[in-house]
């Protein structure tokens, strides 16, 4: 079992969601040794939406995010996500949180265009939380509880070129879309954003309603997912907050000049 403090746990969950980082501060692509280890990350506020090309691309229905839930511990099944990254021609990872060592780690996969369904298994690594983490406004912010929890990743493979909705066996309100990597040549939508900071504004969230309107297949985020040491929100706030952007498609993030916590927070 890996045990992890609040602040190391924050540093990974940038990693789960598929950032690297590297010795020194560097930036390094993410490999398949990271695996499903999780990290987290700061984030900023507002955020701006753009897209390239006329391209195709319906919108499957988004779910609501992963909270931790009241009361001192989770016992959610499916407490963050799911979330999809590391899109190729033919194969793509799903990934998403649980408070439950017993929950489903089935994925049911089913083309957009038709076809039969495919069932994949996803990949379990547990890690435990130390530390409890409030926001300044706890009325609003539910808390990052400690805790033990379990990182999910569903690698999918032999995919035919094509976008795709998934579903949670272990909680079947969530669920999500990816499309494969487009031919060259073809023409694809996607959303680029920043500084996605909900617990200062409800920029990003207005932002998110408009282009999700419009159809998208991947997000490119610049950096600052949250700022985490500024007390404003917690990861348990975030992810439902930002899960209509990472139920939509493929989820590619940068790492900004905020993904970084206070040495002594819990000093």
């Amino acid at each position: 079992m890996e045990r992890l403090s609040i602040a190391s746990a924050s540093a990974r969950w940038l990693g789960v969601l598929g950032v690297c980082l590297g010795v020194g501060g560097l930036v390094r692509a993410c490999s398949e040794e990271d695996g499903a280890s999780p990290g987290a990350g700061a984030g900023g506020d507002g955020g701006s939406a753009g897209s390239a090309a006329a391209g195709s691309g319906g919108i499957a229905g988004t779910a609501s995010g992963g909270s931790a839930g009241g009361g001192d511990t989770c016992s959610a099944r499916v407490s963050k996500g799911p979330w999809s990254t590391r899109v190729t021609k033919d194969s793509a990872v799903v990934r998403w949180e649980s408070c439950d060592e017993t929950a489903s780690a089935e994925l049911r996969l089913t083309p957009e265009q038709g076809g039969a369904e495919q069932t994949f298994q996803s990949e379990v690594a547990p890690f435990e939380i130390e530390n409890r983490y409030t926001s300044i406004i706890p009325a609003e912010i539910p808390d990052d509880l400690p805790g033990t929890y379990y990182m999910h990743e569903a690698k999918l493979s032999g995919l035919a070129p094509g976008c795709y909705g998934y579903v949670l066996a272990a909680d079947e309100s969530r669920h999500g879309r990816f499309c494969t990597a487009r031919a060259s040549g073809e023409d694809f939508n996607f959303m680029a954003i920043a500084d996605t900071n909900p617990g200062l504004t409800d920029n990003t969230e207005l932002i998110l309603e408009q282009v999700a309107l419009k159809g998208y297949d991947f997000t490119v985020h610049a950096g600052d997912l949250q700022y985490y040491a500024s007390g404003l929100e917690t990861w348990a706030s975030w992810f439902p907050s930002m899960q209509p952007m990472l139920s939509q498609g493929a989820f590619f993030p940068a790492i900004g000049n905020h993904e970084s916590e206070k040495p002594d927070e819990y000093d």
